[in-house]
């Protein structure tokens, strides 16, 4: 059950622009994006918390209401989350 999890947190991210994408700048999603609305900052709006990144999801969430699509929504959470689990990944390091 563990080596799915592995291999996607083992893999790099690579740097894509398309809409309804996670943009990345080396190995950590800087923002999410989605087509007819800005890309949202998604590094800009970390808080440290216990030394661990914490994202703004209630800034987040007033992202999505403009996206339309409840499917459009989903597929930005589930995107956002996945950006954070990448910046979760490396503040916590690989020991």
């Amino acid at each position: 059950m563990l080596n799915p999890l592995r291999s996607f947190f083992g893999s790099p991210a690579v740097k894509t622009h398309r809409p309804g994408s996670i943009e990345v700048l080396g190995r950590l999603p800087i923002e999410i994006a989605s087509t007819g609305v800005a890309p949202f900052p998604l590094a800009d709006r970390f808080e440290i918390v216990h030394d661990l990144p914490t994202p703004d999801w209630a800034e987040f969430n007033r992202w999505t209401e403009d996206l339309g699509s409840d499917n459009a929504r989903a597929t930005a959470w589930g995107e956002c989350e996945v950006a954070w689990l990448l910046h979760l990944r490396e503040s916590l390091g690989s020991n």
